[in-house]
Parts: structure tokens; C-alpha cells; sequence
């Protein structure tokens, strides 16, 4: 087994204030069956124990960078695609987890796909405490049966992408030298903003397995600001360019207003039951 055979992957943990799930994190990582890969993770600043979990992990891959004042996603993010040394990269948050397979499956994806720029895989959506409350599953004929560029306007006219999380993707490195970045500007529209960036580079491939757990908690992005994410949707979408790409009618608008308050509705039911199941089982510890 060379490496030509198993080709470099960079997998990115850029992190702050994780203390509760980082280890897990960094641990589905590191027991990967994939022979050959590096893990960066960027700590910025953390004000918690997140640095000193950090510390004891002792692995040949593992790389750990602490920085010595909090600099915010964006720039945090994009630094670590900058120094990826992989033919493939893949951005996990503090939060989730990998399943042992996820690395193997998908660059076995992309390596049959020569012009495919990304693959994506599905997911388990879990709790704080890691129990699984909701795993979808999408057929492979439906999203195979699209290009990358269908793919995105149907997403986005359901209010959403269908790509989901950075953690389900893994993506070429050569895109970095093209110019695509995170833009966290609209903090909803991070991943689907990414993603059209690669759409326009190249075609998608769907890995038909659940690779990946997203952890939904108390702390999360989404929690804190569940109530924006419709408009800031809708904002994102009236943009000029997103209107000229997709060829966005007035109808189309109505169809994503509907969908992403509808969307935005089932997100904020999911987000209160997490925080009463949460809130409960601390009361009985």
C-alpha cells in the first residue's frame, strides 16, 4: 500500500471553547481505517479547558495550533485550508464526529470521480449527550441524478442546501488555489455559499452512507440564533450574483420564503426539545 494508492487528506478542526466534546472529536479522527492522513486542529484562544485537552493527545498525525488571541472564524478557518498539505480536505467542527469509514469512503468516491471537485456523505444528527434523534437519508439516484449546479438551486429552493454540514464533505485541495474561501459574513449561509464557490468549479458525488454525526447543543451557533436564519436566508439569496446564477424567478422567491420559515419553524421545535431533554438529564445527575 502506497501512498499513491492512499492519497494525503487534511482534516481541519479549526475550534474554541470545546472542552466538552473536543477529545471525542479528535479521537473519531484518529480512528479512521484510512491509512494516511494528517489532523490540524486550531484552537483560537480558548477560554476554557479545550488547549489542555488538546495537549495530551499524542499521535504522529495530529498537529496541534494555539492561537494567542481569538481572530473569529473566517480568518481562522481559511488559514487552515492555506497550510493543508493534502490532496483532499476535509473540515470537521469541535463538535462532531466522524465514523471509522468516512475518510476511506469518500476519497474512494472522488478517486473514481476524476472531475468530481467534492464528495459528501450522509449523517446522523445527535444530541448533546451523543444519542441519535434524527437520521435522514437521501436516495443515491436522486442526488447522483443531478449536477452540481441542480444540485444547489434545488437545495436552495427547499430553503436549505442538500449537501448539509462541512463534516459531510470532503473537497479537493486544488480548489484553495482557485480562490474558494469560507465567507462568514452571513453565518447561515457559510456552507452553502462554499459550496456553489466549488459548484462552479466542478461536479458533486454523493457517498450514500451515514459517515458523519452532526451534534446539535445548548451552545451551538444554531441554537443561539435560530430565529435569523430564515431572513438571513432570504438575504442571501436576493443577492445579484445568487439571483443571476440560478436564474431565480419571483415565484422561485416565494417557493425559498416558504420553505426556509418553514424550515426555520421545525429547526427552533428540535432546538427547544434539546434544551428541556438537556436541562432534565443534568437535574437528575
Amino acid at each position: 500500500m502506497t501512498n499513491e494508492s492512499f492519497p494525503l487528506v487534511s482534516v481541519l478542526v479549526p475550534t474554541y471553547n470545546e472542552e466538552i466534546f473536543i477529545h471525542a472529536c479528535v479521537e473519531s479522527i484518529l480512528s479512521q481505517d484510512y491509512p494516511n492522513f494528517e489532523v490540524i486542529v486550531f484552537d483560537d484562544c480558548s477560554t476554557d479547558k479545550t488547549a489542555s485537552i488538546l495537549e495530551t493527545i499524542v499521535d504522529p498525525r495530529f498537529k496541534l495550533i494555539k492561537n494567542p488571541i481569538n481572530e473569529k472564524h473566517e480568518k481562522t478557518w481559511n488559514y487552515l485550508l492555506t497550510i493543508a498539505k493534502g490532496k483532499y480536505i476535509k473540515t470537521v467542527c469541535g463538535d462532531d464526529l466522524l465514523s471509522p469509514s468516512c475518510l476511506s469512503e469518500s476519497v474512494k468516491a472522488l478517486e473514481k470521480r476524476p472531475e468530481c471537485v467534492m464528495a459528501f456523505c450522509a449523517k446522523w444528527i445527535i444530541d448533546p449527550q451523543g444519542d441519535v434523534f434524527y437520521s435522514p437519508l437521501k436516495e443515491e439516484s436522486y442526488l447522483n441524478s443531478m449536477n452540481s449546479w441542480e444540485l444547489m438551486r434545488v437545495g436552495l429552493l427547499k430553503g436549505t442546501t442538500l449537501v448539509g454540514e462541512p463534516n459531510n464533505v470532503l473537497f479537493r485541495s486544488s480548489v484553495v488555489k482557485e480562490g474558494v474561501r469560507y465567507h462568514f459574513s452571513n453565518y447561515w449561509m457559510v456552507d452553502p455559499d462554499f459550496y456553489i464557490q466549488l459548484a462552479k468549479l466542478g461536479e458533486f458525488v454523493y457517498v450514500p452512507q451515514k459517515l458523519t454525526s452532526l451534534r446539535i447543543s445548548i451552545k451551538s451557533w444554531s441554537v443561539v440564533n435560530s430565529y435569523k436564519q430564515a431572513s438571513s436566508f432570504m438575504k442571501y439569496i436576493r443577492r445579484e450574483e445568487i439571483r443571476i446564477y440560478f436564474n431565480f424567478t419571483s415565484w422561485d422567491y416565494f417557493i425559498c420564503l416558504v420553505n426556509s420559515y418553514k424550515l426555520q419553524t421545525i429547526r427552533q421545535l428540535i432546538y427547544l426539545y434539546i434544551i428541556v431533554k438537556s436541562k432534565i438529564i443534568r437535574s437528575k445527575a
